[in-house]
């Protein structure tokens, strides 16, 4: 098992792991959210609602790590829901995604992943944050 010597090693660890957590910069959210615009079918909306829809995205996907949400994002529209039972799955792909779908996944009537969320891509990660501040805390008392 490692063993953190001295804080210089919690601090090490810390920024390693924060570098992980970083979010992704708004112009790959933007083009990742473009793409899967152009490759899915969307309602007709007037330029200041797609706007105010595109911002919301964003702030909200800059919650998560960048990897995840890139990669929730790219694999979107290849996710092939046409064996799913349910009806509005196997047309959900012609679909752009909502925000609820790219974060907490697809599942299908089983429980089983259509398409991996964002939450379940980097959960062990906030994870491992959440325990190592703890231990970082506890070390340092």
């Amino acid at each position: 098992m490692f063993e953190f010597r001295d804080d210089a090693d919690l601090d090490g660890a810390a920024r390693a792991l924060d570098a992980v957590l970083t979010p992704a910069p708004d112009m790959f959210i933007l083009a990742g959210i473009a793409e899967v615009e152009s490759l899915c079918a969307r309602k007709p909306e007037d330029e200041k609602s797609a706007e105010i829809g595109i911002k919301a995205q964003m702030a909200k996907l800059r919650e998560f790590p960048a990897d995840a949400v890139l990669a929730a994002l790219k694999e979107w529209p290849v996710a092939d829901f046409s064996m799913a039972k349910n009806a509005y799955l196997r047309r959900a792909n012609q679909f752009c995604p909502s925000i609820a779908d790219l974060i907490n996944g697809v599942r299908d009537d089983d429980g089983y992943y259509l398409f991996k969320g964002i939450k379940a891509r980097c959960g062990k990660r906030y994870a491992l944050k959440h325990a190592f501040y703890f231990w970082k805390g506890k070390l340092n008392k």
